[in-house]
């Protein structure tokens, strides 16, 4: 098992995680990153502005960068 980290970028804030997850490989560090998204998604989503970006950034256990996920949201009224 490999020590992965999931950094978080909103338009308000930058979580750097110092702790890092075991996961068993570079797929499975990509799929927490989705699951990592997908809940600041639904906690973040209902408060966001008409624009904003959720990114999470993965690193390795020697710091360096890994890949980065990015969601972006958009919201449009038409009344």
């Amino acid at each position: 098992m490999r020590r992965y980290f999931f950094d978080v970028e909103t338009a308000t804030s930058i979580v750097l995680d110092d702790t890092g997850e075991e996961v068993a490989n570079e797929q499975a560090a990509r799929d927490e990153a989705v699951n990592v998204l997908a809940v600041l998604a639904k906690d973040y989503l209902p408060t966001a502005k008409t624009q904003d970006n959720m990114i999470v950034r993965v690193r390795d256990e020697k710091g360096e960068p890994l890949l980065q996920l990015t969601l972006s949201s958009t919201l449009q009224r038409f009344k």
